[in-house]
């Protein structure tokens, strides 16, 4: 929004580039609105993997992105949700990633913080 909705798209586009970067090729990754991404990692063994992935998303934003004569620092802040622990079917994990996510943001960008059981 800073820099105009063409500009906007292409930050967009480039950290989707980022993050497709740093998952799988079997995992998953979509965007789902405005600055909100969802990445759904297949077959987990533990959950080491996905806090190495959530620290390897923070670390690629830790330096400013160019944008033709822009450049702009990015945020980002992950929530995460497992299955089963915290749900059996796609919305129950999405709510509880994006009420973790927002916990995050209260308490500032550059973070991430796994949902709570309930």
């Amino acid at each position: 929004d800073l820099y105009g909705h063409a500009l906007g798209d292409e930050v967009l586009r480039e950290v989707a580039a980022l993050i497709r970067a740093s998952v799988r090729e079997v995992d998953t990754v979509a965007r789902v609105g405005g600055d909100e991404f969802v990445i759904a990692l297949q077959d987990i063994e533990d959950f080491d993997y996905v806090t190495m992935v959530a620290e390897r998303l923070l670390d690629t934003v830790k330096e400013p992105v160019g944008f033709g004569e822009f450049s702009h620092q990015i945020g980002m802040s992950i929530g995460i949700a497992l299955y089963p622990d915290h749900g059996h079917d796609i919305v129950e994990l999405m709510r509880k990633a994006d009420a973790a996510m927002y916990r995050v943001k209260q308490s500032g960008k550059g973070a991430f913080l796994q949902a709570s059981a309930a």
